[in-house]
């Protein structure tokens, strides 16, 4: 923290981890986890303009840059051979998203505007705006960015005896997939967990959290590659370091007289019963389900009464995070 980048210095994120750059004025540019990006140069000239020139040899940097006018600017940022010339709007400030992806390039305009150049070609893109440049070739005509996720749950505020709370939220027209990013403040400056690729409108943290608020956010991404807008993130609070990290597991027992058979088959005495016990990580059990013979599932509440013949049970359970853990099949016979 609170190093000093002299020009043609690098930085490097690794996994899970992400850094702020902060420029002299109150420009920043913010790198996400895998990254690695080289500050060729940086500085303001004799007439006050901001200069320099950011390369990104891999990984994902969004940029936001303030100024006084809307000529104050003369930035690039270099990705193999596509460069952005991003430039203030009204606001005075522009925020651009730039990612090296399979060779080309992917960037996305959420403020003012930039100027993407490649084989030749320079393309404007206007704020709400992306495109995305194959190696070698010309910029793609700009696309309309996506609109936020809304999200679903956790409720903001809520607390959590576990790290890891199913997040949710709700379907974005023509999204292909979904980034979703958990980090430990407001502005997401501080990445704690990053999964790419998601199809589904739900995900569980598959990594260790601290137990602390933590904010999370989620953004559609199109077929083409280009993230949208992504959501104002919204916290909730873990009150352990607990992480769930498995599906639950279950067994049966005899509650009473019997005993196992050779074969793994429970041989159960008069006047007993069988009990059921599910082991989870963290977040508990939500619901235990069982059935004779592949009939109707049923709810279990308490002991299972055994049947008058040999039958075959299989029971499940689901925990709080709606994983199911895997059936668990067995044969039951009563005693003579």
């Amino acid at each position: 923290m609170g190093d000093r980048l002299a020009p043609r210095d690098g930085v490097r994120t690794g996994e899970r981890s992400s850094t702020v750059l902060a420029f002299d004025d109150q420009s920043r540019l913010q790198l996400t986890e895998q990254s690695q990006v080289f500050l060729r140069d940086y500085g303001r000239n004799l007439l006050g303009v901001q200069e320099g020139e950011i390369e990104i040899e891999r990984g994902q940097a969004d940029l936001t840059l303030v100024a006084e006018r809307p000529n104050a600017t003369d930035i690039e940022i270099i990705v193999g051979d596509t460069v952005t010339r991003p430039k203030v709007g009204p606001s005075g400030t522009a925020e651009t998203r730039t990612r090296r992806d399979d060779g080309g390039a992917a960037v996305m305009v959420y403020g003012g505007s930039s100027n993407v150049e490649a084989a030749g070609v320079t393309v404007p893109v206007r704020r709400g705006m992306g495109t995305t440049v194959d190696s070698g070739e010309p910029p793609k005509p700009p696309e309309r960015l996506l609109r936020a996720p809304s999200l679903e749950a956790p409720d903001a505020g809520s607390e959590w005896g576990w790290t890891n709370p199913r997040l949710s939220w709700k379907a974005v027209p023509k999204a292909a997939s979904y980034v979703v990013e958990i980090c430990a403040d407001t502005a997401c400056t501080a990445l704690l967990a990053r999964a790419e690729n998601i199809a589904e409108t739900s995900w569980i943290a598959n990594v260790p959290l601290p137990a602390a608020e933590l904010h999370w956010r989620v953004t559609a991404r199109s077929s083409s590659g280009l993230d949208g807008y992504p959501a104002t993130t919204r916290a909730y609070t873990a009150t352990t370091a607990r992480h769930d990290a498995n599906a639950p597991t279950v067994s049966v027992a005899i509650a009473g007289a019997g005993h196992v058979d050779s074969d793994g088959s429970l041989v159960v005495a008069p006047g007993s019963a069988l009990r059921v016990w599910v082991r989870d990580d963290a977040s508990g059990t939500a619901a235990v389900r069982a059935r004779w013979n592949e009939g109707e599932w049923q709810n279990v509440s308490g002991d299972l009464a055994v049947p008058s013949a040999q039958s075959q049970l299989e029971v499940v359970s689901e925990d709080m995070l709606g994983r199911q853990s895997a059936p668990l099949t067995v044969t039951v016979r009563p005693s003579l």
